[in-house]
């Protein structure tokens, strides 16, 4: 299982195309949506035991 988990590809407000919101791909997850964070730095001793999800801020 992977540490850390960051959906890359979902709709957002100035996304073309047809991709699904990524609300969806959290409630597959079984989790609320997290904070959005504009960077994310992390080391290998930081890792979390269990799957965390971390949503970036669309750019």
């Amino acid at each position: 299982e992977p540490s850390i988990v960051i959906p890359m590809h979902y709709h957002a407000d100035d996304t073309p195309g047809h991709l699904e919101p990524v609300e969806r791909f959290l409630k597959e997850m079984g989790i609320a949506a997290p904070e959005p964070v504009s960077v994310f730095k992390i080391g290998k001793t930081q890792l979390p035991e269990e799957t965390q999800v971390v949503l970036m801020d669309p750019k």
